[in-house]
C-alpha cells in the first residue's frame, strides 16, 4: 500500500488556519470516513479483520512478547480487533484494554483475557471491570476514522488517545483500520499525537515520519 493509493483530497496548508477551521475540516471529513467505513464494513469485514490480524501479530512479534499490548474492543464498524488479539494471545502477548476513568481525561489501562468479564463503558465502548490489574502498556492499538502516511490519525473528537499518547511518550503506538481509510492528509494540530505505523489488511504500513522508530 502506497501514498498514491489514498483517498484523494485537496491539500490543505493546516498551519494558516485557525483552529476553529481546522475542527471544521476534522467534522467533515468524520462524516465522510464513517460512511466509507460503513461500506468496508459491509462488504468485507470479517474477511479484513482476518488479514490485519496475520500482519499485525507477524508485526508486533518484532518487539518481543515479553510486551504488554493495549488494543481495545471493536464499535460500530471498526475492523474486528478481537482477531488480532486473540492471534497476540496465543503468541504469548499480555493483553490490556483501556478504560474511560474520566471524562476528558486519559485513558487508564487494565489487564484482560479471552473470556475474562467486560463491563458496559461510554460510546458504547467495553472495558474490564475495576476487579482487574491495571497495567501500564508497551504499545498502544488506536482505533481511527481515518490516517496519512504521515502518521497522522482522525479519530471521534473525544481526543482520548492523544491525551494518553502524551501522558505515556515511551509507548509505541500503532492504528488499526482498513487500508481504504488512507487519505491523502489528515488535519491534525498541535494536540494531536501521530501514530509510528497502522495495521491493515493489505499489511503494515510504516508512516514516513516514523521510519526510524519502527
Amino acid at each position: 500500500m502506497t501514498a498514491a493509493e489514498a483517498v484523494p483530497h485537496p491539500p490543505i496548508e493546516f498551519s494558516a488556519m485557525t483552529a476553529h477551521a481546522i475542527d471544521a475540516q476534522k467534522d467533515a471529513l468524520r462524516d465522510e470516513m464513517r460512511t466509507q467505513r460503513r461500506t468496508m464494513h459491509d462488504s468485507h469485514g470479517t474477511v479484513a479483520a482476518e488479514a490485519a490480524a496475520s500482519h499485525g501479530a507477524k508485526f508486533l512479534d518484532a518487539f518481543g512478547r515479553d510486551k504488554v499490548i493495549a488494543a481495545y474492543m471493536p464499535i460500530l464498524t471498526e475492523i474486528d480487533s478481537r482477531f488480532l488479539i486473540r492471534d497476540l494471545e496465543r503468541s504469548g502477548f499480555q493483553i490490556a484494554l483501556p478504560v474511560v476513568a474520566q471524562t476528558g481525561g486519559v485513558l487508564g489501562f487494565r489487564r484482560w483475557g479471552t473470556g475474562d468479564p467486560l463491563e458496559g463503558g461510554p460510546h458504547g465502548t467495553q472495558h474490564p471491570p475495576a476487579s482487574a490489574p491495571d497495567i501500564r502498556p508497551d504499545i498502544i492499538l488506536c482505533p481511527l476514522l481515518a490516517f496519512d502516511a504521515r502518521g497522522h490519525r482522525l479519530g471521534y473528537g473525544g481526543g482520548y488517545y492523544d491525551r494518553t499518547l502524551a501522558a505515556l511518550p515511551e509507548a509505541r503506538a500503532f492504528g488499526l483500520a482498513y487500508s481504504g481509510q488512507m487519505i491523502d492528509r489528515v488535519p491534525y494540530n498541535d494536540a494531536d499525537r501521530s501514530i509510528d505505523a497502522v495495521i491493515t489488511e493489505a499489511g503494515t504500513f510504516i508512516c514516513a515520519a516514523q521510519e526510524k522508530r519502527v
